[in-house]
């Protein structure tokens, strides 16, 4: 059996959640940022994208995305 990465487990259970809560963007935010911190840069990049279609007001969640765009040296994207 694979072992789980470090942070795959909290992924399974905010997924979990977001199945039931589609309309909750601090779960894609928590998801995102630790997709980021297992470097799945374009799961990452999913969920920082979701969140402002759920609260175009959240900033950081562009901030957030501008990160993953420099991560894979996307420069043009940030």
């Amino acid at each position: 059996m694979k072992k789980k990465s470090k942070y795959q487990e909290q992924i399974d259970k905010i997924s979990k959640q977001i199945v039931k809560e589609q309309d909750n963007a601090e779960l894609y935010k928590k998801r995102g940022d630790l997709y980021y911190e297992e470097e799945q840069i374009e799961n990452a990049i999913y969920d920082y994208n979701k969140i402002p279609e759920i609260n175009p007001k959240d900033s950081d969640a562009f901030y957030k995305r501008a990160l993953c765009f420099y991560h894979q040296k996307k420069y043009t994207n940030v």
